[in-house]
């Protein structure tokens, strides 16, 4: 018995066969049927079976062509083309022209007998072509398109062996109708060849890279996003990554993950390199493409990004090529891998510590000696704001190395006693509170120093006045982080007494308190389980880290050499 394909089904109505195919799943909703049903005109079963596996592969072919089409319509618009895209499109282009000229002629010309259509003759034929080709040659020699050119490059950029959009208005709309418009000139040449009688062979169609069946990037993101945000990720963090890879795809276009390769990588370093940091900030790149502000920044010499910034943004998305390549069976490497920069300063050099001078100064400010009031700090007075943010947030930084955002979403309930040792419990799972990643989930020592200045009193009074946070006062940015509004502060704080520069701000303090425990002698790994560093090593893979009373013991052990700070208490 003759085998029918697999997922078709013939059917019998009426003693004729028909061929009947249900729509993939992955279709339902775009497709707008479920099945695709039709006659195959035969009451012949052996000849029905013959025909069905013909159809099959049709229909097969059209589930193809509208998977192409659904994936076309969800990926961006390119803004640029790359010479390989542009030659396909030639060479496309090409083969469609000598095809469709061939065909018309194999179809005969108007010699005095009517035709199925109405036809031309030869020679009116050849008129009509040279004055076409008359206007375009003269649009050709000015730089000019009609919109012709420009309908046919959207319509080509979708066929087979390309399979991509372009945006309206943009330098790659251009790009590729003027190709088209020349590849007709060219073409044209050959049906005047034809005219005399040369033989000009159509060229077969060309070979070009089958479809991929691989997820567009976008895709593939959304995925390593969801997993890393499940356990490594801060919210601040996901944010920051995912706003790099809509940079790279702004830049390189939303391809199947098999697709891309260094030349993307090279122009997406290149575009870094060129645009500056706060380019969507200027009036002269509004409405423009990423790469599109970038060639314009260049031609006017203006300064790119910094290199660190180009580091951590190639970083950021090599980090999501390195998770795809142990992830994905097409991805064979990581096309930005040995593509970063270099840069001149190491991540330590990036900020400075504040001088011991810098923080005498800093605690012998009016907020610690006597200030008119909190909103009015600068001024002196007889106010010292001992249950407020600005007054412990800083010495918090100092004496524990801690980050800005940890400091500021701790509960009351975060400060806790385990026999006779105090200390911070930092952790995310309060609903508004967010770590930078897992290992910043710790408990830290309360430091004896800020147990002098009354810090264990301020958090009893904070308790006693019924309030959930340690520092109620400071409300969240509209980013959802109590750092934001917090942080504008501190910055006025450090500009009101000249110690703000380019390398200080509050994460200085983790330079201090980092400083501060070398120079006690803390191991490495005491420091990077005190500041919530990720721990280096084969000893990182077992083990639950360091007890309570080795991080305590090591946490007395601490001091600011050559700093004195007097207390408001002493």
């Amino acid at each position: 018995m003759e085998e029918v394909p697999k997922h078709t089904r013939l059917l019998r109505r009426n003693g004729v066969y028909y061929h009947r195919a249900k729509v993939p799943k992955d279709l339902f909703n775009t497709y707008g049927k479920r099945e695709e049903t039709f006659s195959l005109g035969t009451s012949d079963y052996r000849e029905a079976c013959r025909l069905v596996r013909i159809k099959a592969a049709e229909v097969d072919r059209k589930f193809d062509a509208h998977r192409r089409s659904i994936s076309l319509s969800l990926s961006p618009p390119l803004n640029d083309l790359t010479d390989s895209q542009l030659k396909i499109a030639s060479a496309l282009y090409h083969q469609f022209l000598l095809e469709e000229d061939q065909e018309y002629r194999l179809e005969g010309f108007y010699e005095g007998r009517q035709l199925e259509e109405p036809r031309e003759t030869f020679e009116e034929s050849g008129e009509g072509r040279d004055i076409n080709d008359a206007g375009d040659r003269k649009n050709q020699a000015r730089g000019k398109l009609t919109e012709f050119y420009i309908g046919e490059a959207h319509e080509v950029a979708s066929w087979d062996g390309l399979g991509f959009r372009i945006a309206k208005d943009s330098a790659s709309e251009r790009k590729l109708a003027r190709v088209l418009q020349e590849v007709t000139i060219r073409a044209r040449d050959d049906f005047r060849k034809r005219d005399v009688g040369d033989i000009v062979e159509t060229p077969k169609a060309i070979s070009v890279k089958a479809p991929s069946n691989s997820p567009l990037l976008s895709v593939a993101v959304a995925e390593w996003v969801t997993e890393k945000s499940r356990t490594a990720w801060a919210d601040k963090t996901r944010e920051e990554k995912e706003a790099r890879i809509r940079q790279f795809i702004n830049v390189v276009g939303n391809k199947p993950i098999d697709q891309y390769s260094k030349e993307d990588a090279r122009k997406f370093k290149q575009v870094l390199l060129s645009i500056p940091a706060n380019w969507t900030k200027c009036h002269q790149f509004k409405g423009l493409s990423m790469a599109e502000a970038a060639t314009i920044a260049r031609a006017q010499g203006m300064q790119g990004m910094k290199d660190n910034t180009v580091k951590k943004a190639m970083n950021s998305v090599s980090a999501f090529w390195n998770w795809a390549e142990a992830n994905y069976d097409c991805v064979e490497k990581n096309p930005l891998r040995g593509m970063n920069i270099r840069t001149e300063t190491s991540a330590r050099e990036e900020r400075d510590s504040f001088s011991n001078q810098d923080l005498s100064k800093m605690f012998k400010s009016p907020i610690y000696t006597g200030c008119h009031s909190v909103r009015n700090w600068k001024a002196v007075g007889s106010l010292i704001p001992r249950d407020s943010a600005i007054y412990w947030v800083p010495l918090l930084g100092l004496f524990t190395g801690a980050r800005m955002g940890e400091i500021l979403q701790l509960y009351i309930a975060d400060i806790k006693t385990e026999g006779d040792i105090n200390y911070f419990d930092i952790t995310d799972m309060g609903e508004d509170q967010k770590i930078k990643n897992s290992p910043s989930i710790r408990k830290v020592p309360i430091h004896h120093e800020l147990i002098r200045w009354g810090f264990l009193e301020f958090v009893q009074r904070q308790r006693t006045k019924g309030h959930k946070r340690l520092f109620p006062e400071v409300k969240a940015g509209s980013d959802g982080y109590y750092s934001s509004t917090f942080s504008k502060h501190f910055n006025r704080f450090l500009k009101e007494y000249r110690l703000k520069t380019p390398k200080t701000s509050f994460h200085s303090f983790r330079h201090n308190f980092k400083d501060a425990c070398r120079n006690s002698g803390l191991s490495s790994d005491l420091r990077d389980a005190l500041q919530g560093h990720s721990e280096r090593g084969m000893g990182a893979r077992y083990g639950d880290g360091y007890s309570l009373v080795v991080l305590n013991e090591a946490m007395q052990r601490v001091r600011f050499e050559g700093l004195v700070i007097q207390s408001d208490k002493l």
